[in-house]
């Protein structure tokens, strides 16, 4: 649920990009079949981007524990504060605005078959004439052409088919389906019913542009579009001949043709695009950088590094998810975890816990809270090599902020080592126990 809603929330942001961009800098050019190009693109791309996932990888510095395996294991009891789920109220209100918008285009189709089924229909080429006596602007389906031949001359009927041919011959009728489906997909967000509007407005343009190629008046051309404004369109999942941009049209007929210079804004408009959207979906993955006598080392290991990274908007349903893939790796992974009135992470305790081969376990527990405010996003990376558990927040991370870790030595040795930090920022103390003698040793930090 949550990751439908947060692809469908990819794909209205990409298309808001590629719809400003035409805004700003393509829809007063003459150059409609690029911008034909360009738009059934942007859609292309807002359903395809959100699958591909770009990697950003950052070093981080960690001071990793080296822990001291222990058969003895500790269970924490999982304490989770339910919050009220937005996420399902959201996810019932799309899909309530879904099936009523999908319900109209159904309803809207069907009426269209029906207008085929009921009137005469004469072939001539590749196109179908249905002629209606319906009250209605002319218009075309992929390669049906609708319209009333008593409402028009036949020099009228000549430039209206013209118009229609055009739409049929570059299969306009596929862009708008395409662009209808994606608005009714994304239909809260009000870019995606404009952006449906932009790719019919430069439809009509480009059918315009074809059929004054072939008439043989402009001026008359013009008139008939005024004529035809005065009928009801059937249905908007089809190309009308008239639409409510009437006024627009006339203007591009009469416009100068843009200078092939502006074409270069395509040039320009790529390359910004291309950048803000793989930032768009880039994933940053932290690494941990390991250092031998002050040198930086990128060696590869065979053992298997286990990262994971929880922020304010981890949910509780990932946290379980998280909990049962690690348990598979044989790691047990305890949390208690505390929400705000936003269903944000304030405060969470972890328990790490690795099970060994040979039976015994390493463990790390902590405690990350800012107060009232959301958490940090907190990083935690085990390595199976060094036999290490680091937990921190990015920021922190170098400094090594844990502000309670323990680890406990076989329960048949002779000695227990604990290493602990009271505050954020202090340094870490070791405490070992030894038995000597007869007689229990204690050492802080080796004293």
């Amino acid at each position: 649920m949550e990751t439908v809603l947060i692809y469908l929330l990819k794909v209205s942001g990409i298309l808001t990009i590629f719809y400003l961009a035409y805004q700003a800098f393509l829809k007063r050019e003459t150059f409609f079949s690029i911008n034909r190009h360009f738009l059934i693109s942007g859609i292309v791309t807002a359903l395809l981007l959100p699958f591909v996932s770009f990697t950003n990888y950052i070093e981080i510095e960690a001071t990793p524990i080296n822990l001291v395996a222990t058969q003895t294991t500790m269970a924490t009891p999982i304490l989770e504060v339910q919050a009220f789920n937005w996420a399902a109220l959201l996810f019932g209100i799309y899909s309530a605005g879904l099936l009523i918008f999908s319900t109209k285009f159904i309803v809207q189709l069907l009426s269209l078959f029906k207008l085929i089924k009921r009137n005469k229909i004469a072939k001539q080429g590749k196109f179908y004439h249905v002629e209606t006596h319906k009250n209605i602007a002319p218009f075309s389906f992929f390669n049906h052409i609708f319209y009333n031949p008593t409402m028009y001359s036949p020099s009228e009927l000549s430039a209206i088919l013209k118009h229609e041919k055009a739409h049929s011959s570059q299969w306009h009728s596929i862009d708008v389906i395409l662009s209808y489906l994606v608005a009714i997909g994304t239909w809260m967000n009000p870019f995606s019913w404009l952006y449906q509007n932009k790719i019919k407005q430069n439809l009509e343009f480009l059918a315009d542009e074809s059929a004054t190629k072939e008439v043989m008046s402009i001026k008359k051309y013009q008139y008939t579009l005024l004529k035809v404004s005065g009928n009801q369109f059937f249905t908007p999942i089809v190309n009308n001949f008239y639409n409510s941009l009437i006024k627009k049209r006339i203007v591009m007929l009469n416009k100068s043709k843009s200078n092939k210079r502006n074409i270069l804004k395509i040039a320009l408009i790529l390359p910004i695009l291309a950048i803000f959207l793989v930032s768009f979906n880039t994933k940053d993955v932290y690494i941990p950088i390991e250092y031998k006598n002050g040198v930086s080392l990128n060696t590869e290991s065979t053992s298997e590094i286990i990262e994971i990274t929880i922020d304010k908007n981890t949910t509780d349903k990932q946290l379980s998810e998280i909990k049962k893939d690690l348990a598979k790796k044989g790691v047990d992974f305890s949390y208690t975890v505390v929400h705000n009135s936003k269903n944000e992470i304030t405060d969470i305790s972890i328990d790490f816990t690795v099970k060994k081969e040979n039976g015994k376990t390493v463990r790390s527990s902590s405690n990350f809270n800012n107060g009232d405010d959301p958490i940090d996003p907190i990083h935690i990376i085990y390595d199976e090599d060094t036999n290490s558990i680091s937990m921190g927040s990015k920021k922190h991370m170098h400094k090594g902020i844990h502000k309670e870790i323990h680890i406990d030595t076989d329960e048949d040795s002779d000695k227990t080592i604990w290493v602990h930090a009271d505050n954020e920022g202090d340094e870490l103390k070791t405490i070992e126990i030894r038995e000597e003698n007869g007689k229990e040793t204690i050492r802080v930090n080796g004293k």
